[in-house]
């Protein structure tokens, strides 16, 4: 592997704490995930004119964007078939995300991950007037409010629109952070959506190269880096 040359740049975070992640082997994804890449490029481009339009009203990297749910994009092509939560969503509606949390739609967004970025968005002024569409709702009961929430995280316009809010909280939450190129950014912004945006940068940043795609943490067989495809992906659509 030592002789091998790898053209990643390298993770800086400038900051009281300074951070270098190592470069990840290249790896040939869409030969590695076979036809459930090409379905989620599939996928990307059947849509691209919807991720265009809400990318350019919401003020967001199209690209980026792109590249931090391509990896979910590939994992539920894989496992679509698996999928089934109507019980889940009855329990969610009624109790919260206590009683059922899970993940839904293309994107593999939760209905506690669109509370956190409805919370985080109502809390900073600088993203609650151009986000507000995410945190209002006509209803004021919140079961009924959980419910409009599922029902948007069905509908794919309201997924991009989540994915380019999560964008924007991201880059106000670590606005402060420089990265050596675009790439260790999508790096960053990918494991902050696959890990959780809440975290702190320092628990972030070591998840980068976690290799837990797509089958999760308790998964014995070959993974892949989350961070890595998304960077791959972002690479590819440069080109």
């Amino acid at each position: 592997m030592a002789n091998r040359l790898f053209t990643f740049c390298f993770f800086l975070i400038i900051s009281p704490l300074v951070g270098f992640s190592p470069p990840l082997p290249t790896e040939d994804f869409p030969k590695i995930f076979g036809q459930d890449y090409a379905d989620a490029l599939a996928f990307i481009q059947t849509h691209h004119d919807t991720f265009e339009r809400i990318a350019l009203a919401e003020k967001t990297d199209l690209r980026v964007v792109q590249s931090i749910i391509f990896p979910e994009l590939i994992r539920y092509s894989i496992l679509k078939d698996f999928f089934e939560t109507k019980s889940l969503e009855v329990l969610y509606v009624n109790f919260g995300e206590d009683a059922a949390d899970f993940s839904i739609g293309h994107f593999q967004m939760k209905p506690s991950f669109i509370e956190k970025l409805e919370t985080y968005i109502s809390q900073a002024p600088l993203l609650s007037q151009d986000l507000n569409h995410i945190t209002e709702y006509e209803q004021t009961d919140e079961s009924a409010i959980r419910k409009e929430r599922l029902r948007r995280l069905r509908d794919l316009e309201w997924q991009i629109r989540y994915a380019a809010a999560f964008y924007r909280v991201v880059s106000h939450k670590f606005g402060d952070l420089h990265w050596e190129c675009e790439e260790d950014k999508v790096r960053f912004f990918a494991t902050a959506y696959n890990h959780g945006f809440d975290a702190p940068a320092a628990d972030i940043q070591p998840w980068i190269l976690s290799r837990n795609f797509p089958y999760g943490v308790a998964y014995d067989g070959p993974q892949y880096a989350y961070a890595e495809v998304a960077a791959d992906f972002y690479r590819r659509i440069k080109k």
